[in-house]
């Protein structure tokens, strides 16, 4: 974690030094956004169950309705002709959200013996890309159109808190506080194309398909036998889609106001979960068998070109 943690520093603060070092030319713009956004997360993992038989779903762990507000920066430079740099960093804080942790018997996720239902409304979000593009124009249409590639990092910072055992229910137990660090890093490709309605309306709409590799952490606090602060990790790789659709509206030659939704779906399939104990006797690895990552935004941002 701590490693994924100086990597993302890194990684900001040379987009922030390369993308500061362009304000000081012409043909830059830059947009400030804030909104919502509702993200869900689940995966699951086979293992042995409580006769020591293998299952192809032991522990499966879901958050939904996380929901947290947003603030979003981009950064958008002309290089040359109609080639452009393109810089974009975003953070959430989470302040709604609930989490279900299940642990089955049977195959299928079938004979569920363990269940707890937990609080999940603190943590956080992180998200960065820096791309560059090539316009071009659909004349009949008139449209302006801009294929992209880039690279780019999401981070969804998760907690478990508050527990209650619903299978069997026994109720509320005390001191809960778990976590689970998510970290997607990857290439992407991108498609985007505008329109302009009248003189002053701009709409549009993007693509974008994205290779990812996964790490995640987790550290289940109440777990004796596990090690702490890091009791697992998850790896594999995975792919992604995101798509966006907006409008701007130029409030005078320089400022605009902007408004977007944008729909992001991950899958990751067949990654390894190891589990590491307190004992530091041999880490269990056990197949993960899926991660699925969804996030909806909606958004408000003033730009200025310079």
């Amino acid at each position: 974690m701590i490693r994924s943690f100086y990597r993302a520093v890194i990684f900001i603060s040379l987009l922030f030094a390369l993308l500061s070092s362009l304000m000081a030319h012409a043909d830059t713009s830059f947009t400030l956004s804030q909104g919502w956004r509702d993200d869900h997360l689940d995966f699951n993992l086979a293992g042995v169950n409580q006769t020591g038989t293998p299952v192809n779903i032991l522990s499966q762990l879901t958050w939904r309705d996380i929901q947290s507000y947003q603030v979003q920066g981009t950064l958008k430079h002309d290089l040359f002709g109609k080639t452009f740099l393109e810089g974009t960093l975003a953070y959430g804080a989470i302040f709604a959200g609930a989490n279900q942790d299940s642990d089955y018997n049977g195959n299928n996720g079938t004979d569920e013996y363990s269940r707890s239902n937990n609080a999940a409304d603190v943590g956080h979000t992180a998200d960065g890309s820096l791309a560059i593009g090539q316009q071009f124009l659909i004349k009949r249409a008139g449209i302006t159109g801009a294929l992209l590639a880039g690279y780019g990092f999401d981070q969804q910072d998760l907690y478990l808190k508050d527990g209650v055992q619903t299978i069997p229910a026994s109720g509320p137990f005390p001191g809960m506080d778990s976590s689970y660090d998510a970290r997607w890093s990857g290439p992407w490709l991108g498609v985007e194309g505008c329109k302009k309605v009248g003189r002053k309306l701009t709409l549009n709409a993007r693509a974008e398909l994205h290779w990812a590799g996964y790490t995640a952490q987790g550290d289940w606090n109440l777990i004796s036998n596990f090690a702490h602060p890091d009791s697992f990790t998850d790896r594999g790789h995975g792919v992604g889609d995101t798509l966006s659709l907006g409008a701007t509206y130029a409030l005078t030659p320089a400022w605009q106001l902007h408004a977007q939704a944008g729909l992001t779906n991950y899958t990751l399939k067949n990654g390894t979960d190891t589990l590491y104990f307190s004992d530091d006797s041999t880490p269990l690895v056990s197949p993960l068998n899926a991660v699925h990552w969804r996030s909806l935004q909606l958004s408000l941002g003033l730009g200025y070109r310079f």
